[in-house]
């Protein structure tokens, strides 16, 4: 994961800070719409059908791409995701490289964009932008999903 900080900085540094966080950006929603497709073939599914179906598929994809050196602590209820990360191995790749008051979270657009390819509307709170670790502030974000 080291790959991210330093391709982060170089793109930020030869193209400016917006063109390396909307590259980024743009990455992270491509990775987490295959991610998602290549799930659901895997498990033989044509289309989510309920809001239980949807949240069993998460939670596999959730292990199956989240890697070990992020610790979270997810909680599902109701239409609700609540993610609190306590260890970020993307925060720690960009401060490692002095980036990290720039850069625009894109773990959680990641996230995001396997819920939106699974045709479900999302809502995040706060909103994605500037990293909130590096904002000195608790990375705790929470999904609103409308099925």
């Amino acid at each position: 994961m080291s790959h991210d900080g330093h391709w982060f900085r170089h793109v930020a540094e030869e193209f400016g800070p917006d063109a390396a966080n909307k590259l980024n950006m743009r990455t992270c929603r491509s990775i987490g719409r295959t991610d998602w497709f290549r799930l659901v073939k895997a498990l033989g599914i044509e289309k989510v059908e309920s809001p239980e179906q949807f949240l069993e598929i998460f939670k596999a994809a959730w292990q199956l791409y989240v890697p070990p050196h992020i610790d979270v602590d997810i909680a599902m209820r109701d239409n609700r995701i609540t993610a609190q990360v306590k260890k970020c191995f993307a925060y720690e790749g960009v401060k490692r490289v002095g980036m990290e008051k720039i850069y625009d979270c894109g773990i959680f657009e990641r996230i995001c964009s396997w819920i939106d390819s699974a045709g479900v509307e999302c809502e995040l709170e706060p909103p994605i932008g500037k990293c909130l670790k590096a904002q000195g502030k608790e990375c705790r974000r929470t999904i609103f999903l409308h099925f």
